[in-house]
């Protein structure tokens, strides 16, 4: 097993080691990956499957620097980033469909008739 790092400094490298692209074998020094039945336990309780995108280097770089603002590696944050997104459709979403709702319902009690029941 590894001694813990001395410095600041240490930490620092260390750090820096896993967004480095290192090669596997490098990153095991540091790590370990949990046994496949206790990783897919994981991932059922919380709900998570594993995909695969591909996103440009630039991009990948950024959501690494927002996330190390934020105290999160960049695979948490794009899963912020995208739950956000989602759930900020969803509610336009109902909003716009309320909104139609409510046209049709003024249209109806004014008989005046909507888009909808002209196409008919």
């Amino acid at each position: 097993m590894n001694a813990l790092p001395r410095s600041h400094t240490d930490v620092d490298d260390e750090d820096m080691a896993w967004d480095r692209d290192e090669s596997p074998e490098e990153l095991e020094k540091h790590s370990s990956r949990a046994p496949d039945d206790i990783s897919k336990s994981v991932d059922e309780s919380l709900g998570l499957q594993p995909i695969s995108i591909r996103l440009q280097r630039t991009l990948i770089d950024d959501l690494k620097a927002l996330g190390q603002l934020h105290g999160l590696g960049y695979q948490p944050l794009i899963r912020q980033v995208l739950t956000r997104f989602v759930d900020c459709e969803k509610r336009s979403l109902s909003r716009d469909r309320v909104a139609a709702a409510s046209q049709e319902e003024e249209a109806a009690a004014a008989g005046t008739p909507t888009d909808k029941r002209r196409a008919a």
